[in-house]
């Protein structure tokens, strides 16, 4: 039994230590400014389909989606 709950801690301690490496080569530019700029243009979009589909809201979202896609790129 204690074999067993070892092992438990021990796989615990594992996932927590990926949790906190996740960064890979792959994913390294995608960073804070990345994730809020997304954030932020799901935002604008949810808002302009709330509102109907306004001019000034598809204008907006049209906006923070251009902003996102270049911090994306670069």
């Amino acid at each position: 039994m204690e074999k067993h709950q070892n092992n438990n801690e021990g796989t615990k301690q594992q996932l927590i230590e990926k949790d906190e490496g996740t960064e890979t080569f792959k994913n390294k530019w995608y960073d804070e400014e990345c994730k809020f700029s997304i954030k932020e243009m799901k935002k604008a979009r949810e808002k302009w389909l709330i509102k109907g589909r306004k001019e000034k809201e598809e204008q907006e979202y049209h906006h923070k989606r251009k902003e996102a896609h270049k911090i994306i790129r670069n």
